[in-house]
């Protein structure tokens, strides 16, 4: 288990990393402004969880920079992140944030040592590449902005693709697609080079106009493709290593919401993520939906339930069918597996 959150500068009473202590492993590698940056990676065996650790302060040129764009300096924060992860490589994220809005982000691959190589840090370049859309007022949208749009895939020991899906609801009736994608990528084996693609989409009949309301809420690497789910929908798989990406559209075993599902009052979809989650298993080839639900009961005149269960509902999907099979695990059961 990778922990999303990194630790900045630490520890701060040294300048090199406690490598006894932490069994860490090393790389290094420099800002578009020359700034010199380490990563540090903790592997740690379930059910602990593994950590980065980002040692980077932006330099006095970097902040003069800033400045001459009209940044503004009232608020300055550093923030790494890990957006994803998959088989040796680790996603990250880099942002300057000023006044809670503004945001300049460097995204890097960290390459875990593998196959007698050293583990690696890549600076990945930015990303120009804009969809525009006849339902945009603006120029556009950009790329590599939204994180649960980004997306990773590793293939064999050194290869690495980059991906960012954007998608947007039609105004008319194009060619009866619901959805219009613009999927940029960056492979490693063409690291100074973003490529954009218009993939095509696949669904079933009576399934577009579902698909018009979607929202991507994870990606999830599976096989040689990557899974874009919507929890309250299903999943656009897309075969990014292929020359021309396409879009094939599965739904979830779950009840799907007519119309916009964003709630009028707070303009939200909900908190799905909290109870229902999709992921790869048996070597990232099979993929699973896996929902929690729970029973709780009240009675009048008291403020605490009497009762309350829970149940685990885990569904598999069989690729040969695209069909999905379901079963349960109570709880009881789980309380049961305890070591």
């Amino acid at each position: 288990m990778l922990d999303r959150n990194t630790r900045l500068n630490y520890p701060r009473s040294t300048l090199d990393y406690p490598k006894d202590l932490f069994h860490l492993t090393i790389a290094d590698a420099e800002t578009s402004e020359g700034d010199p940056i380490c990563v540090a990676f903790r592997a740690v065996p379930p059910p602990g969880a593994s950590r980065i650790y980002v040692r980077w302060t932006p330099s006095s040129a970097e902040r003069k920079r800033m400045q001459q764009e009209n940044w503004s300096y009232s608020y300055l924060a550093v923030e790494p992140l890990v957006v994803t992860a998959h088989g040796n490589a680790i996603l990250l994220q880099l942002a300057l944030r000023f006044d809670f809005e503004t945001t300049h982000a460097y995204f890097y691959v960290y390459t875990v040592r593998s196959a007698g190589r050293p583990p690696s840090l890549r600076r990945l370049p930015a990303c120009d590449h804009r969809m525009a859309s006849d339902s945009l007022c603006s120029s556009g949208l950009e790329h590599m902005l939204g994180l649960a749009d980004i997306g990773l895939i590793c293939h064999g020991d050194d290869e690495f693709v980059v991906t960012d899906l954007q998608l947007l609801p039609t105004d008319d009736d194009v060619d009866g697609a619901p959805l219009e994608a613009q999927l940029c990528m960056l492979r490693s084996c063409s690291p100074d080079q973003w490529t954009l693609t218009r993939p095509q989409i696949h669904w079933e009949k009576g399934q577009a106009e579902e698909l018009s309301w979607w929202e991507t809420d994870a990606v999830v690497p599976c096989g040689d493709s990557l899974c874009y789910v919507d929890f309250l929908r299903g999943i656009l798989f897309a075969d990014v290593l292929s020359e021309r990406p396409e879009l094939w559209y599965v739904r979830l075993p779950v009840r799907i919401p007519s119309g916009d599902p964003a709630d009028r009052e707070i303009g939200t979809r909900g908190c799905s993520n909290m109870f229902r989650n999709v992921c790869a298993t048996e070597g990232g080839a099979v993929v699973r939906l896996v929902e929690v639900g729970t029973t709780t009961v009240f009675v009048s005149g008291c403020n605490s339930p009497v009762s309350s269960s829970f149940a685990i509902n885990l569904w598999k999907l069989v690729t040969a069918t695209m069909t999905w099979e379901e079963s349960t695990m109570e709880e009881d059961e789980l309380w049961d597996l305890q070591g």
